[in-house]
């Protein structure tokens, strides 16, 4: 009785079986969709942004945003919807170093989602698929 040993078909140029191709391809697109989305939504903590205006953006700005710089004039943020998708977060501190008698203010457009007029205080947003909404503001309390 003669056995007949399986040979899989002909491949490319690697001397691979076709299904291990596939599934050496599954692994490598997997692990490229698996990269993108912890590098989108791991968190991360801006260095001081200063005495300076900024523009947010989800996939390049960092999702805790700092101010750690006496401020000197009014200063905006805006919220850009590019690359935002429903859940997107940010957090924004003004640290209690980021004195100054002037406004930092979280805008989307020519939409102002909150102030931040006091030295120690934060907002968290969040966008909703359509824009950006406030979802927290506190305020440190001064250790006594």
């Amino acid at each position: 009785m003669t056995i007949n040993s399986y040979e899989p078909p002909p491949t490319e140029s690697v001397n691979l079986p076709h299904w291990k191709k596939w599934i050496a391809g599954f692994f490598e697109w997997a692990g490229t969709i698996k990269d993108a989305v912890n590098s989108a939504s791991t968190p991360s903590v801006s260095a001081d942004n200063g005495d300076a205006a900024a523009t947010l953006t989800v996939g390049t700005s960092n999702t805790t945003q700092v101010w750690n710089t006496a401020l000197t004039a009014a200063r905006v943020i805006t919220l850009s919807t590019t690359s935002a998708t429903n859940g997107s977060k940010f957090r924004i501190v003004r640290t209690s170093n980021a004195t100054g008698a002037y406004d930092l203010t979280i805008k989307v457009g020519a939409t102002t989602v909150k102030a931040l007029s006091i030295a120690g205080s934060s907002a968290d947003v969040e966008y909703d698929g359509t824009t950006w909404i406030l979802t927290n503001y506190s305020v440190l309390e001064p250790y006594v």
